[in-house]
């Protein structure tokens, strides 16, 4: 045996060999054809290209032979080297065995200095030498691409590209430093511009009123038989003259004339008060004023504003905000709409002093627990006006926080479904020096009286808690204390993954809640020392290892172990996580124990600390994901919104804390689902029953789950998450587009609540309808074009969405032309099993290829209304071209039923009113 074949030096040469050739042979990958077809001959760079073919793809195989060789020798060369982790008596037993290393390293060295040798001859060849312009020309393109890209990108990566290019161009600057300051705000306005415009052009395209918009508000309102009087409450105190006065015209303007605007000045010291509000009052019959001789703070004045109201409804506007043209029309229809409505509530802006708006807030719908951590109601806050005569108006001593704890109070036992939030932005918070819009240090008495209202309103709900702030203390995080010591049951499934499994278990030791039991379902367990490693925790006190003989299938295993669990709760754990809180299970199960909480989910981290799960946003990525995934794991998020106990739709089951009566009430996980959704699904079960789900960002944990795990393209599997897709698309298809938790000007492409290029907002005055996918599976497929010809027909039934009840005038299909153009008449006749039936058409002369074609109904009626399938027959009339239907792969009972095309579905959108 040579001395030096295992010396580390000679393998770390070798290793810092391997790290060369792939340096060059990246490198080589920087040279691509141009263009987008390839025939011989065509391009010098083609015929480059061949030449080097052959060298090139035996250059990879020989790397990653290398690579996997010199792996396995490191590997034998790290235990030989180490006689401690071999036993004494085999550290030297093993000759034949070293030979064997030993000439393998030697024979892989030699094939190291050969692939370097034939590498380093292409280098210096002649076409090498001759493409170098190109290759650096395509990598100095591709970097500059790049830099483009991150700096024209939305969200928190594009800013930091921004601020990153800003500061090198500063830095580098060759000029004077006085000089340099001034060009600052010119460089900020050129490179954020898409950061500031970003908003603005949003509010162009979806929020900016036309004409026809105003005349068929107008038009509404004529029809309202009659239309509910809103009295917009409003104290002052020596408000800004151009500000009060905007405030003011900002309700003359409203479209909607049925209102009135009750103002209370609090005493103020500036002499043109009296006049501006008093000119205000005999201009308009419909403003009322009032002046108190002493001044009382906010609450006084606002319960003054308050006794001259006469409406129906009470809106609360602030003296230097101002309203859109369109808020109190939009109030009234949603009041009409839902006449058992007592609080309204709309999304939110800010606005500068010269009227410029950012940073909106686009709240998610009735969220009790969100509003136990922030004001979230706050503006546009409109209340049914006999119930707050009733709680006697805003309570002295609450000043700075006195709308906060109105809202509170008012929402103590009010039915859910007397709660309506309307998804667009009709209120504009005026950003001043002195506001709390610019900084909440602006009013440092706004803290303590947070702190009083919450306090006064758990107590008064009869909480057990204690209350932490957060987001630099301008939010609030209630902890509920556990209720006596019931026993919790946590179940963990797992198959082999021994350390994972370990480290679980391990970490569990670190919770402060002592009182569980923990119950392992063993899914056919083969590696021998998990085998042991389970028989061992079968003798420990608390531990059942219970042996699950079939299949993987994550909701029959759990449905089939919790009957043998003993607790009162149940913690549906993964057997990858590991605990990080010591009090998490006291955090989850003190929330679990409150009245009509439903599913309890906590937040879980990745290995590096960055958000994996923080909630589950319904319609995220086609039918569910983490909202603030991959934020750092102290990120406040949207709005405070990573930091906040809220409710949302659903929480992730890797770590989920319920009643043992409310799974049981449930039916457990419906067995639709074996591998994916069946948490999601569960939860909305619970929403559907009237259950609240909470997530809690105190519970902190980490998931190991591999943020770069690659999806399973198994053709069984795929197929399997396709019909798990189908099932999803069909029991939800109803809420998927409009979770409750989210909002409908955000997107769905993206974890991070940023804006949605087309939201998915129904508007009062334009009857938009509301858009529910046919079930079709899995996105990640291909779509295969049917073929449409002339003559010819594409019949079959669709299964429509579970508890769609409305009329279908319009549906969407995915459609392709042939030859780029496409002509004539689709027509598509939809029927029902009780004869129900109705001709839908769309002209083909415009349509575009692979896009989707409206089709609107000419005649017939489809009212939607419980039915399970409805059957369609397409067809072409007076087309010359044929075109094509795109479908995609999909089994019984969701497949279209097309004849010859049994197994796919096509993509239909439902336009429901």
């Amino acid at each position: 045996m040579h001395k030096n074949s295992h010396d580390p030096q000679l393998l770390q040469k070798a290793m810092n060999d391997l790290d060369l050739l792939k340096q060059l042979w990246l490198s080589m990958n920087d040279l691509h054809p141009i263009g987008d077809d390839s025939p011989s001959g065509a391009h010098p760079l083609y015929v480059l290209e061949n030449e080097r073919a052959t060298q090139r793809n035996r250059c990879h195989d020989l790397l990653s032979r290398l690579q996997d060789a010199l792996t396995e020798i490191a590997r034998s060369t790290r235990q030989i080297s180490s006689p401690q982790v071999l036993p004494t008596d085999q550290s030297l037993s093993h000759p034949t065995e070293l030979r064997v290393l030993t000439e393998r390293l030697e024979y892989i060295e030699e094939k190291n200095r050969r692939l370097t040798a034939e590498l380093n001859e292409m280098l210096h060849s002649h076409s090498w030498r001759l493409t170098k312009p190109i290759r650096l020309t395509i990598t100095a393109v591709r970097r500059s691409l790049r830099i483009a890209r991150a700096i024209a990108s939305p969200g928190q990566h594009g800013k930091q590209a921004r601020n990153a290019l800003a500061r090198s161009l500063y830095h580098r600057l060759p000029a004077p430093v006085h000089f340099k300051r001034l060009l600052r705000q010119a460089y900020k306005r050129l490179l954020f511009r898409h950061a500031y415009s970003g908003y603005e052009g949003w509010i162009r395209q979806n929020d900016t009123l036309s004409r026809e918009d105003v005349a068929a508000i107008q038009e509404q309102i004529a029809t309202w038989a009659s239309p509910p009087t809103i009295s917009v409450i409003m104290p002052t105190y020596n408000s800004p003259e151009q500000y009060l006065r905007k405030a003011i015209e900002s309700v003359r303007k409203q479209i909607y004339p049925y209102w009135e605007l009750c103002i209370a000045d609090d005493a103020s010291t500036q002499s043109t008060m009296h006049q501006i509000l008093n000119e205000y009052a005999e201009a308009d019959p419909r403003i009322k004023v009032i002046h108190r001789a002493q001044n009382g703070h906010i609450s006084a004045s606002s319960n003054d504003a308050l006794s001259l109201a006469t409406g129906q409804y009470v809106a609360l506007l602030d003296h230097d905000d101002e309203l859109p043209i369109h808020a109190l029309y939009w109030l009234a229809a949603e009041i009409i709409s839902h006449p058992e409505v007592e609080l309204l509530y709309s999304d939110e802006d800010k606005i500068n002093e010269k009227g410029k708006r950012s940073d909106p807030y686009f709240k998610p719908d009735w969220n009790p627990e969100l509003l136990l951590g922030q004001n979230y109601i706050s503006h546009l806050g409109c209340y049914k006006r006999s119930r707050v005569v009733e709680l006697e108006g805003f309570r002295e001593g609450f000043e700075g926080c006195q709308d906060w704890d109105l809202v509170l109070r008012f929402t103590d036992n009010l039915d859910p479904q007397k709660i309506r939030h309307i998804p667009a932005v009709l209120y504009h918070w005026r950003m001043l020096a002195n506001s709390t819009a610019s900084d909440l240090s602006a009013k440092p008495y706004v803290t303590s009286a947070a702190i009083k209202t919450l306090s006064e309103t758990l107590e008064r709900r009869s909480e057990q808690f204690t209350l932490n702030d957060t987001c630099n203390g301008a939010f609030y995080v209630p902890s509920f204390k556990v209720r006596g010591t019931p026993l919790v049951s946590i179940i963990i499934p797992t198959r082999n993954g021994l350390q994972d499994l370990k480290l679980c278990l391990d970490s569990l030791q670190r919770t402060d809640y002592s009182h569980y039991e923990i119950l392992i379902i063993d899914n056919q367990s083969d590696d021998p020392d998990t085998i042991a490693y389970l028989a061992a925790l079968r003798e420990r006190p608390g531990y059942q290892v219970l042996s699950y003989p079939y299949p993987f299938d994550y909701a029959a295993m759990h449905n089939w172990a919790v009957p043998q669990a003993h607790g009162e709760f149940l913690c549906l754990l993964n057997n990858d996580t590991e605990v990080f809180t010591s009090s998490w299970l006291d955090e989850m199960l003190g929330e679990a124990q409150r009245p009509g909480v439903g599913a309890v989910g906590a937040k879980l981290l990745y290995p590096n600390g960055s958000i994996q799960h923080a909630g589950v946003i319904l319609g995220m990525g086609g039918i569910a994901d983490h909202a603030h995934k991959s934020y750092p794991g102290d990120a406040y998020g949207h709005y405070g919104r990573a930091s906040l106990v809220q409710n949302f739709s659903a929480v992730t089951a890797a770590c989920m804390v319920i009643r043992k009566s409310l799974w049981e009430e449930m039916g457990g996980m419906s067995p639709e689902l074996a591998v994916a959704y069946n948490d999601v699904d569960l939860c909305l079960h619970l929403v559907e029953a009237g259950y609240r789900n909470v997530w809690v960002p105190q519970a902190v944990l980490y998931h190991h789950e591999s943020k770069t795990r690659g999806a399973d393209i198994a053709p069984a599997k795929m197929m399997r998450f396709a019909i798990e897709h189908a099932y999803m698309q069909w029991r939800w298809g109803r809420v998927l587009q409009n979770d409750p938790a989210y909002n409908p000007n955000q997107a769905l492409d993206y974890e991070n609540f940023t804006l949605a290029a087309t939201p998915r907002v129904q508007r009062p005055w334009r009857d938009d309808p509301l858009k529910i996918d046919v079930p079709y599976g899995l996105p990640l497929y291909a779509p295969v074009p049917l073929s449409l010809v002339r003559g010819g027909a594409i019949k079959g039934s669709f299964p429509v969405p579970y508890g769609i009840k409305g009329t279908l005038n319009r549906f969407l299909i995915l459609m392709g032309n042939y030859s780029g153009t496409s002509n004539g008449i689709l027509v598509c006749t939809l029927e029902d099993h009780h004869g129900q039936s109705g001709t839908f058409e769309a002209d083909l002369t415009d349509s575009a290829d692979n896009a989707f074609l409206t089709l609107g109904l000419t005649q017939g009626k489809i009212s939607l209304n419980g039915q399970e399938r409805l059957t369609f027959h397409f067809q072409t009339e007076n087309a010359t071209r044929p075109m094509a239907l795109f479908a995609y792969p999909l089994v019984d009972p969701w497949s279209h039923q097309i004849s010859g095309h049994e197994a796919c579905a096509l993509r239909i959108i439902l336009l429901v009113t």
